[in-house]
């Protein structure tokens, strides 16, 4: 899917890291987004070794982070009033309705927003 545009979440992230055939393929070529949330989930992680460290570092220098404005505060509360979803989550959601853009996740709990924001969940 070459030339396509995405926001990962964070467990998309981990399963790229960990080599799912699914997730490399389809993020390969693509123009990769995160919100601010992702990248601070990945780097305040305890697990893992310092070389996997260096890898998640490595990784975020790759993508565009999508950092909070309003307009993505805004649809955030939104979601989170009418789904009841986690604040992070509800962030990087929003994030993907503001660039209007797809969701890559493995996080099922997603798929409570089908109807607002386009995903592959994988």
């Amino acid at each position: 899917m070459s030339g396509e545009r995405l926001v990962v979440d964070t467990s998309a992230l981990i399963h790229l890291l960990d080599g799912t055939k699914a997730i490399v393929d389809l993020l390969n070529g693509a123009e990769v987004y995160a919100s601010f949330v992702t990248e601070i989930e990945m780097l305040s992680s305890t697990r893992g070794t310092a070389e996997h460290l260096l890898r998640k570092k490595a990784l975020l220098n790759e993508l565009s982070i999508i950092d909070i404005n309003q307009p993505i505060k805004e649809v955030t509360i939104e979601l989170r009033k009418r789904h009841g979803l986690k604040v992070p989550d509800c962030l990087i959601a929003a994030t993907a309705i503001h660039l209007d853009l797809p969701l890559v996740t493995t996080d099922k709990h997603f798929e409570r927003l089908k109807d607002e924001v386009a995903l592959y969940l994988l």
